[in-house]
């Protein structure tokens, strides 16, 4: 058996969209039993970032390590504890990142480096992230440079250094993550900020377009706005396109991406942007407009006259283009993920780069584009760009970085104790066994007393969907009218079993949890009292009967119940930037001054506040999606349907499709990999469960139901 190399890599975050192949390629090192780390700027403690495989190990330029005050300090001190890796950074051109191949070079030889560029080079020089020196200088370290991008291959091997590799841009999503845009549609989806090239692009479309009078070019909300959205206006008055011209104000891809046939989107540089990801998800063709051709992407090059007419003239006849689903196909993503494996294999082995393209690859390059962006390079290298601002003086530096060693170090180790972690598949389906197993335990109250009660929220879509819980889901929710809810809070404490437990104590949620004694989870709400493995209880309360009071009521639930989750969560790192601070400054009075008992009073007041007997209307207060998609009709509720879970038949709200068409739209869809998280917590510990298998978990809470359903 071979044991795989170490690899590490280092970015700013694995958050934002166009980080997603990012966060999708460290996933599939790690299936494939690789040793990985991540080093980023932050410990995943944010809930929009992507899931992450539980095997990943993180580390943060954030983390609190004695005299250590700089990135490249920091960075010396994690290389030392690692062993000889490959070092994969997705971040090169970000100004802090610069010295890094020179810093684990310097630590050891047999460490690798492997630069990934993800915006063309010519971008990165035109926006002023690194001069063309510096480019030559990390290349100087490097041993290898991967793009995404056929220029930046030619330009790296004429104009910068050679060990430059060309590996295609690995989609984060896979053909069947996301419904595909019905084909047939004769709208174009326009998108572009480069005001310059907007002009020139409206132009030589108009000619297209006039030429079928069914063609419309729809343009997002979002550039309403700003100078881009003026000069699309005026284009458009100016080619007579203002009846062809239709502004979107849908808020959501999908229904952007409705009746059109592709998207054109007009940029100085091509490169995989967020609306190039999300639409390509959805196999509608995205058709770059720009000064250059890409052959990369399927790409209009301005600078030849009527090449962007006829590419939307071939896009236009052909409904959908078969080649979107092969890029997105498991064959293409395994073929590029092959392909970053024989590269760590040959940088490890100090084998010489290739620096020609394949044949496959070589074939897409038309005669003479190795000239075409060699001079389209150096004419951006060619053009003068501001001065950079000058660093601080050396004393103030000096200053600075004592702070940070002596002072700023405690701050960082605190902080370092809440790093977020993706539980693994074996530890959700111990949440989901021991969550049903209590939700056996509910059930049998709620039949001996008469009590309504209704599954709920991820669970009713689990139901819906799978049949029982969702695979990355770890508990059971459940909702219950406001006195039904109260009754079972009173007479759970006697009739809980041994093993089970019901805090009274329910601050700062506003609704109850029963839990599973002897388990411990530690999550980002420092809750008093135990806190283990638990199954929500949510109460139904009355909903106001007029939109003002609605807006009322909601506002006065938002302001308490952002206070109360205020007071409990822990200090975040302290910073001397504008918003941290006042985000460290509101933590900290709402955790020494904010008046606990007050709060949950005043919250349980404004929330029964409406009788749910005299209400039209129900709604559930605390939760996750607003006042608006939480309130519905009190009759949706009332004798409730059935549906399987786990095997057997739950309640669940009468019109419960009308539910789930409201908080999750598409519900019979389930989202992409990267989105599927867990709960955001810190540790579990399943106490008595934690040696035993999810075999005889199943064992114990089936043999417990048979149980149940005698008594």
């Amino acid at each position: 058996m071979s044991i795989r190399p170490g690899i590490v890599f280092i970015g700013k975050d694995v958050r934002t969209t166009r980080k997603m192949d990012i966060a999708a390629l460290i996933n599939r090192f790690c299936e494939r039993g690789y040793d990985v780390t991540l080093i980023s700027e932050t410990l995943g403690n944010n809930l929009l970032d992507f899931r992450c495989d539980h095997r990943l190990k993180r580390l943060s330029f954030n983390m609190g390590v004695r005299n250590c005050a700089t990135r490249a300090e920091l960075l010396t001190h994690f290389v030392s504890q690692l062993p000889e890796s490959v070092y994969i950074l997705t971040d090169f051109d970000n100004e802090a990142f610069l010295e890094y191949p020179a810093v684990i070079k310097a630590r050891s030889g047999a460490n690798k480096v492997i630069c990934l560029s993800r915006f063309p080079f010519a971008s990165l020089l035109d926006r002023g992230s690194l001069t063309h020196e510096q480019l030559i200088d990390i290349a100087g370290y490097a041993d290898a440079f991967v793009s995404n991008f056929m220029y930046d291959h030619v330009i790296h091997n004429t104009r910068v250094r050679g060990k430059s590799v060309f590996i295609p841009y690995f989609y984060p999503y896979g053909a069947g993550e996301y419904r595909a845009v019905e084909p047939g549609g004769k709208s174009i989806l326009l998108c572009g900020r480069n005001t310059e090239l907007i002009a020139k692009a409206m132009e030589e479309l108009a000619v297209f377009v006039k030429s079928d009078p069914g063609i419309t070019l729809k343009v997002p909300a979002a550039m309403r706005k700003g100078r881009t959205a003026q000069m699309f206006r005026e284009s458009a008055e100016l080619l007579g396109l203002e009846d062809r011209m239709v502004y979107d104000e849908s808020g959501s891809i999908d229904e952007l991406a409705q009746d059109c046939a592709f998207a054109l989107v007009i940029s100085k540089f091509v490169y995989p942007s967020d609306m190039y990801v999300q639409l390509t998800a959805r196999r509608l063709p995205v058709l770059f407009a720009s000064s250059y051709c890409e052959p990369a992407f399927l790409t209009a090059d301005l600078s030849v006259k009527d090449t962007l007419a006829n590419m939307c003239g071939e896009l236009m006849k052909v409904p959908g283009v078969a080649g979107y689903q092969a890029e997105l196909s498991a064959e293409a993503s395994e073929r590029t993920f092959s392909m970053w494996k024989t590269l760590i294999t040959d940088v490890l082995s100090d084998r010489a780069i290739p620096g020609d393209l394949s044949p496959g690859d070589s074939s897409l390059l038309a005669s003479g584009a190795a000239e075409s962006f060699t001079a389209h390079f150096d004419e951006i290298l060619n053009t003068e760009r501001p001065v950079r601002k000058k660093k601080r003086p050396i004393f103030t530096r000096r200053i600075r970085e004592f702070i940070k060693k002596k002072i700023y170090y405690r701050e960082r180790l605190r902080a370092s104790k809440y790093v977020s972690m993706q539980m693994s598949p074996e530890q959700v389906r111990k949440s989901q066994l021991l969550a049903s197993k209590m939700l056996v335990e509910l059930e049998r109250i709620c039949k001996k007393h008469d009590l309504r009660y209704y599954v709920a929220a991820g669970s009713l879509l689990g139901a819906a969907r799978h049949g029982g819980p969702i695979p990355w889901d770890d508990d059971v929710d459940v909702t219950m009218p406001r006195k039904d809810y109260e009754k079972f809070i009173q007479i759970a404490q006697d009739e809980l079993p041994e093993d089970m437990i019901l805090p009274q104590n329910n601050y700062p949620y506003g609704f109850h949890r029963i839990q599973i004694k002897g388990t411990a989870i530690s999550r980002v709400i420092l809750q008093k009292g135990p806190h283990g493995v638990f199954l929500d209880i949510l109460p139904l309360d009355g909903a106001a009967p007029t939109e003002k009071r609605k807006r009322k009521h909601e506002r006065r639930s938002k302001h308490l119940l952002f206070w109360m989750v205020e007071s409990t969560k822990p200090q975040p790192l302290f910073m001397l930037k504008r918003k941290r601070l006042i985000m460290w400054t509101r933590r900290l009075l709402a955790n020494w001054f904010a008046p606990k008992r007050l709060l949950s009073w005043a919250w349980k007041r404004n929330a029964v506040r409406y009788d749910t007997d005299t209400s039209l209307e129900w709604v559930c207060m605390p939760g996750l999606y607003g006042y608006e998609k939480e309130c519905f009709p009190k009759e949706y509720w009332g004798e409730p349907a059935r549906l399987m879970y786990e095997g057997r038949e739950v309640p669940v709200m009468r019109e419960w499709e009308k539910y789930l068409i409201s908080h999750y739209r598409d519900y019979t869809m389930p989202p992409p990999i990267l989105c599927r998280r867990t709960h955001y917590l810190f540790a579990i510990d399943f106490g008595r469960y934690e040696s035993m298998s999810v075999q005889d978990i199943q064992k114990e809470v089936e043999e417990y139901r048979k149980n149940a359903q005698k008594s």
